[in-house]
């Protein structure tokens, strides 16, 4: 077996006394011979070297990190069962202690920590079930709530649906839908769900979600389309299961739900008429925001009708012939919200216009300003007085 020098390793030639390459002395042994080293005593001399090497501070809060990231990694692999992220924490922890204690050089702590983080997210982000892959079940027995994401309402006439529920048991089937419907305003709808199988189409089955006003068609994909129509109706469900997408239905935890229907019962209040009330802050906070028409028929003196925009400090005041079809803007106007009592010795709060348009187009202050007696919701026509009752809503026409 050749001779090597105990520095550096060299092969050293017979009978030398100075390695060739870093001129290190060769030891004797006790009879005055040289002894050199073999390559498997350079190799126990290496490790050893390499364990007497010191980790920086940065090195092993690094280091540490990793190791936190590589057990968060390893346990929340083995709890959602996904196997390939638990292999391979358990392969970085045991590179980063190989690090620590030596078996894996100084140098190479930087390029263990930074592996380690990649290794894990990609791991967990491969291991990590497809949400787009989910068959949807409704609960059986029991009460679920839902959310929508991936929306699109395009494909519906309403703005928005925030939340649906749906519970089975006592042999009821019964749902809920809330959300925005087309003019901004919020909307709960009670109904009925079924499931129903669809042999003939890609879908394995549908749940119908049936409400007086619309239908929801969920998907085993977990699309939620939306038509409106009868639920019977074979071709109109087929139509809105191809055509009606309007977003995917996922989980909503008690948490979320909770959340969700606080903001939601904040716009009911938001949104509920201010029509009969006789608070005048809580009409001075919303009546920016609405729009009134006057529609009578009956004992309308002029055989107009009224159409008032409230925009914030301001209103804009439309009229029309009912048979014309179409709203003519006639002027803005400031207006003021008031309380006072009437001959019967209650309280009353009204709106009042400050202007109103003269027959030769100049605005002046009226003494008797159209208006509306918002708590008892009749139309005040200047000096005609109520004339009628006015509606918190904008008429459109068919």
């Amino acid at each position: 077996m050749g001779k090597f020098c105990a520095k550096c390793g060299s092969e050293l030639t017979v009978g030398a006394k100075f390695c060739p390459k870093c001129g290190a002395p060769t030891s004797k042994n006790e009879n005055g011979k040289r002894v050199l080293n073999n390559k498997k005593q350079v190799s126990s001399r290496k490790i050893i070297e390499r364990k007497e090497e010191k980790l920086s501070t940065v090195e092993k809060i690094v280091l540490g990190v990793a190791a936190f990231i590589a057990l968060t990694g390893f346990f929340g692999g083995l709890s959602e069962s996904m196997w390939i992220a638990a292999i391979v924490s358990f392969l970085a922890m045991a590179a980063i202690i190989a690090v620590f204690n030596g078996s894996i050089e100084k140098k190479y702590a930087w390029t263990t920590a930074i592996c380690t983080f990649f290794a894990v997210c990609l791991a967990i982000g491969l291991s990590s079930p497809n949400e787009s892959s989910k068959k949807f079940e409704a609960i059986e027995d029991g009460r679920a709530a839902y959310y929508l994401d991936s929306t699109k309402y395009e494909n519906s006439d309403i703005q928005k649906l925030d939340l649906i529920i749906m519970y089975e048991g006592n042999s009821r089937k019964d749902c809920k839908a809330m959300g925005i419907n087309s003019e901004g305003k919020s909307f709960q709808e009670n109904g009925k769900w079924e499931k129903r199988d669809m042999p003939n189409m890609s879908s394995r089955y549908i749940y119908i979600l049936t409400f007086n006003y619309f239908n929801l068609i969920i998907r085993d994909d977990s699309v939620v389309c939306y038509y409106r129509g009868s639920a019977k109706d074979k071709d109109a469900i087929y139509t809105a299961w191809s055509k009606g997408n309007i977003g995917k239905i996922r989980d909503l935890s008690e948490s979320k739900e909770r959340e969700r229907a606080r903001v939601f019962q904040k716009k009911v209040e938001e949104d509920k008429p201010i029509s009969g009330s006789k608070d005048v802050s809580v009409v001075k906070s919303k009546i920016g925001h609405t729009v009134w028409t006057y529609t009578s028929n009956y004992g309308n003196p002029t055989g107009w009708w009224y159409r008032l925009k409230f925009n914030g400090s301001t209103c804009d005041v439309y009229s029309a012939l009912p048979k014309n079809g179409e709203w003519k803007f006639e002027y803005s106007s400031p207006y003021s919200v008031v309380e006072k009592r009437l001959d019967d010795g209650k309280r009353y709060v009204f709106v009042y216009l400050k202007y109103s348009r003269d027959t030769d187009g100049s605005m002046y202050e009226p003494p008797f300003p159209i208006g509306i007696n918002i708590t008892e919701g009749s139309f005040i026509q200047g000096a005609l007085g109520a004339v009628g009752f006015i509606d918190e809503r904008d008429y459109k026409w068919d």
